[in-house]
């Protein structure tokens, strides 16, 4: 059908409606076909396949689809994107969306149905995202295009920004750029020591000292600990960051009431809080989570909700994580 329909195009110049496999398969999954359609269309795929009037039996096909499927439509439509998290605004919708501007839009057909394929149901901060846009009765979206199918990818990737690492090390390090990010606040908030409760590889400490900070480095994973203080020694910061091998919840008590910073090992199939954190009332504490990660689920009130996004050119509207501050 679809060499036909493409032989039919070189020798009239007119595209038929269903010349792909994609364009073929939407419609067919759009509705149930009706028997006297499916029926009709047999004895034409069976011609086909002899190879005899081939470009009008795929002109006859498409008749039939555009008769008994649903119109795709075409032209530009209305749509909006709904259920964002509250902090995430007009600014920070365009920036997600890779538009210039906040919902809603006035776009082309293909480019609603690429929204969709993209943002229905994502969620940011514990919110779902929920694409929202009229489509007639008997209608249905166009196929996305292939170059609207998915996110760019950034390029150029490079490997973890710390020469010591292992491949659960290498998979939770908070890139260098946000990493820095973050210390910057810190000692703008006027904090000048900082406990890092899950020091993993030693990014987030790095970064802390690199913006002037003191810190004590906690992780209860005695082999990453290691890696931690021999990337700290190469990149000339170990000498302002105090190592303790321990899990956090239990030595907490002992260290000094100073801020608190966490990067847990976040399971990839559960976004949620790792129960074994503290979250302790008499100190500051700042959490960096999954882009995912609902803030109303923390038992402790207060937390203010900042929005990380990458600074590339590649990966500027790539949101990257949450971070979560609750200062005292």
């Amino acid at each position: 059908m679809i060499r036909a329909a493409r032989q039919h195009k070189r020798e009239s110049g007119d595209a038929l409606e269903y010349s792909s496999l994609a364009q073929i398969e939407r419609a067919l999954s759009s509705i149930p076909v009706d028997p006297q359609l499916g029926a009709a269309l047999k004895p034409l795929l069976k011609a086909l396949h002899t190879g005899e009037g081939a470009t009008e039996t795929a002109v006859e096909v498409d008749r039939q689809l555009r008769a008994g499927l649903p119109q795709v439509l075409r032209g530009t439509m209305q749509v909006t994107v709904r259920g964002w998290p509250e902090g995430f605004g007009p600014q920070l919708q365009a920036l997600f969306l890779r538009r210039p501007g906040p919902p809603p839009y006035s776009l082309p057909a293909e480019q609603v149905a690429a929204l969709v394929r993209e943002f229905q149901g994502r969620v940011i901060a514990g919110k779902k995202l929920n694409v929202i846009y009229e489509v007639p009765r008997g209608s249905v979206l166009p196929t996305v295009p292939r170059n609207l199918r998915s996110r760019p990818q950034p390029r150029g990737r490079r490997g973890p920004w710390l020469p010591y690492w292992d491949d659960q090390g290498k998979r939770l390090l908070t890139p260098e750029v946000l990493a820095m990010r973050t210390a910057a606040e810190m000692r703008e908030r006027g904090i000048t020591s900082v406990i890092d409760g899950c020091a993993g590889l030693g990014g987030n400490s790095i970064a802390f000292v690199r913006a002037g900070l003191k810190v004590l480095a906690v992780d209860a994973d005695p082999y990453r600990l290691e890696l931690a203080r021999r990337n700290a020694q190469a990149l000339h910061c170990a000498d302002r960051i105090e190592w303790h091998c321990g899990r956090i919840e239990e030595l907490l008590t002992d260290l000094p009431a100073i801020p608190l910073f966490l990067d847990p090992p976040w399971e990839r199939e559960n976004s949620g809080l790792p129960g074994w954190l503290p979250l302790p009332l008499d100190r500051s504490v700042v959490i960096k989570a999954p882009a995912e990660f609902d803030p109303s689920t923390l038992s402790v009130d207060g937390w203010k909700t900042q929005f990380e996004f990458g600074e590339r050119e590649d990966d500027r509207s790539v949101l990257k994580m949450l971070t979560l501050w609750r200062l005292v």
